[in-house]
């Protein structure tokens, strides 16, 4: 099965089994989309603040852990995490057909700041937006050296 990610507005088409939305040195720091044997879907990904604190921790599509001032909102097929004081949404993981999602946030890896929205994609300032990337394995490797490459 194939399935289709939409990312800061990035098409990510023909993905399959596990794909790596960002990936760095460590696959617990990456953001992972893995593919179970009924087809479904699955996000894992740890979600850092500015100062590298974790707010929560995704598995397999269930947030695991969840700091205070901060809550989920999950209904049908929609997942968020919401800062309480500033009601901004940290994370929003949706499936919106069969065989496609969006995934948007703030994201936080080893100082850089992602953000990805509906409209764009910024790393550290720097925008990407739609990209269309088919049949890869992953879409962006953030490399220690602060290199970034798709």
């Amino acid at each position: 099965m194939t399935y289709h990610i939409i990312f800061g507005s990035n098409m990510l088409k023909d993905c399959k089994g596990t794909f790596y939305i960002i990936k760095t040195e460590s696959d617990e720091e990456s953001i992972i989309l893995k593919e179970q044997g009924n087809g479904e879907i699955f996000l894992n990904c740890i979600l850092k603040d500015e100062e590298d604190n974790i707010l929560a921790k995704v598995e397999n599509s269930n947030v695991t852990k969840i700091s205070e001032g901060y809550s989920l909102k999950k209904a049908g097929n929609v997942i968020q995490l919401i800062n309480d004081s500033t009601n901004k949404i940290w994370l929003h993981f949706e499936k919106f057909a069969p065989d496609s999602y969006v995934l948007n946030g703030i994201f936080h890896f080893s100082g850089r700041k992602i953000i990805a929205t509906d409209n764009y994609l910024k790393i550290n300032g720097s925008t990407f937006s739609k990209n269309m990337i088919s049949n890869a394995t992953k879409f962006l490797e953030l490399h220690q050296n602060g290199g970034i490459s798709m």
